[in-house]
């Protein structure tokens, strides 16, 4: 078996999905990361020496598909704003075909049986792309990881779905994205106190203007896109020091991204008893992962992508 996940920047997956990795690579599955959006300065020479140092703990390959990150590829996207919350440049219409296209080339190269993509959670503009590009190139066994440290915000993936239009299958019971206008506020309070919030949209007239355009986007009906499956994997000490170890290969995000290492490690454990309440037991470490399905009826899916990626 041969798994592949598609890591929009070098940190993505290894942040969101080392447990699953250790648990594939116990059951002898053969990893690949593959990195979308690894060019820019001079400084991606060491964001790539430390995707190695990292991959190689969780005994994962890498690869790179050398598109340009965000800032580097276009003017537009120059603060927080422009790349989390704002539509996609028009001239990055022709990014999701061709990722697409080499996505299906690397599945077919490799004889990939599994794929694992961005659900986009945070909505930063080239997780987005990875999210559009990784559906329309029908990529088998498709499932879709929570992106951390985004994910970590209380909220936050139940935002992403609720602008998905995501409906829970009709025989889960007890989730609330499809409720989510109800009450906004607890979420960009929680939203106000991540890292990268704090790194790159201090307080003041900007971090209103950018709240007050999240609280809109969910302060709306969202059509029925998909129906949203869901399935957990827990883990336990040995596998989340290993995890805090790959994360830690990644010092030059530490301050913009995940504030400390221990504060990271801690927003973990809050997030794994956030989701896992109720459920028999406690988790140290758990990831959570989505299948998303057509809903009966509903818009094309690249027309639903490109109303997601304006609402985002």
């Amino acid at each position: 078996m041969k798994h592949l996940y598609i890591s929009p920047h070098f940190d993505d997956v290894v942040f969101s999905c080392a447990g699953k990795i250790m648990q594939d690579v116990e059951a002898g599955i053969d990893v690949t990361v593959v990195t979308v959006f690894s060019k820019g300065d001079d400084s991606y020479a060491q964001r790539l020496a430390e995707n190695i140092r990292a991959l190689d703990l969780l005994q994962a390959r890498g690869l790179e598909l050398g598109f340009e990150d965000a800032p580097f590829r276009h003017s537009a996207y120059c603060d927080f704003r422009s790349l989390i919350l704002e539509d996609i440049a028009a001239a990055d219409a022709a990014v999701v075909a061709t990722l697409a296209t080499q996505l299906r080339g690397l599945v077919c190269d490799l004889s990939i049986d599994r794929v694992y993509a961005p659900l986009a959670v945070g909505t930063h503009v080239d997780h987005r792309l990875c999210f559009s590009a990784s559906l329309q190139a029908e990529l088998p066994k498709l499932s879709f990881y929570e992106d951390r440290p985004y994910a970590l915000c209380s909220g936050a993936v139940e935002a992403r779905l609720y602008q998905l239009g995501a409906r829970p299958d009709p025989v889960a019971e007890n989730h609330t994205w499809y409720r989510y206008p109800t009450d906004i506020a607890p979420y960009l309070q929680a939203l106000s106190q991540m890292s990268y919030v704090q790194q790159y949209l201090p307080g003041g007239e900007a971090r209103v203007a950018c709240f007050d355009l999240i609280s809109a986007s969910l302060d709306q009906a969202s059509e029925q896109g998909y129906q949203a499956h869901f399935q957990h994997y827990d883990f336990g000490q040995d596998e989340f020091s290993l995890a805090q170890r790959a994360y830690g290969a990644y010092a030059s995000q530490q301050r913009a991204f995940v504030g400390t290492f221990a504060h990271n490690a801690e927003m973990s454990v809050e997030y794994a008893q956030r989701i896992r309440a109720g459920a028999n037991g406690q988790s140290l470490f758990t990831e959570r992962y989505w299948q998303l399905n057509e809903w009966n009826g509903c818009a094309k899916e690249n027309n639903k992508l490109q109303r997601a990626g304006d609402r985002s």
